[in-house]
């Protein structure tokens, strides 16, 4: 079961440094700056439904599709090195990655989620239904990608840290494309562009619980971008009910 709650809930024997870094914190650090430094900034979006530690991988397959246009009957094999952890993490339950048994398991899957953007470009909660992860077209062209450990890749930043990753892509004909992530797409040094934040909402909004009118999409954007110099956003719940 969970721990116990402890009263002192940073440093204590079940706060928040023992329980996810197993050592102290350093509370000077955690203040300094106070009010100066803002860590908000570095917050991370995740333009894709699935566990940030396949956003290098994913982030790496799209790069190269927009730069060379490969469809995926053309592609052979596609590589995505990774650190030691993320390696071994996917080994653990290496059956599970190829043919994700229940939806849990697709968020871990660099096949299922490779293979997906390799064949529509994107990635949607549409491709997390039950339905979407029996699709054998995808499960086969899954079959075909690799996680493979490059010692290169260890950096000692902490473990919650997103390595880089390198993603390769043989074609067919023999030729390979390569792209390094440093960033996952979404990062603060990757930032996500404005088109691409609509397109993500658009996309988003479609899986609402109550259905939101196209139109009211569109105004919930024109409100939001010009928020700034807004003198009333009061309207903006409305349109999001």
């Amino acid at each position: 079961g969970f721990p116990t709650p402890d009263h002192d809930a940073f440093q204590g024997t079940h706060g928040f440094f023992q329980l996810f870094y197993k050592e102290e914190g350093d509370l000077d650090l955690l203040v300094s700056d106070l009010g100066k430094r803002h860590e908000i900034v570095w917050a991370n979006p995740k333009p894709f439904p699935s566990h940030r530690g396949t956003h290098p991988g994913i982030t790496g397959v799209l790069a190269i599709l927009q730069k060379t246009k490969i469809k995926a009957e053309e592609v052979e094999e596609v590589r995505i090195y990774v650190e030691k952890g993320r390696k071994e993490f996917f080994e653990r339950e290496r059956d599970k990655r190829y043919r994700p048994p229940r939806l849990a398991d697709v968020q871990h899957s660099h096949p299922y989620l490779v293979a997906v953007a390799l064949l529509k470009g994107r990635l949607s909660l549409e491709d997390f239904t039950e339905e979407a992860i029996r699709n054998e077209k995808v499960l086969q062209l899954a079959e075909r990608v690799k996680v493979l450990h490059d010692p290169k890749l260890e950096l000692d930043h902490g473990p919650m840290v997103i390595k880089p990753n390198v993603v390769e892509i043989v074609a067919r004909d023999g030729t390979i494309y390569s792209e390094r992530v440093e960033y996952p797409k979404g990062h603060p040094n990757n930032p996500l562009t404005q088109d691409e934040k609509l397109t993500y909402f658009r996309d988003l909004t479609r899986f609402a619980a109550k259905g939101l009118a196209l139109e009211n999409v569109e105004k919930v954007i024109s409100l939001v971008t010009a928020m700034e110099d807004s003198q009333d956003v009061s309207g903006l719940s409305r349109l999001l009910t």
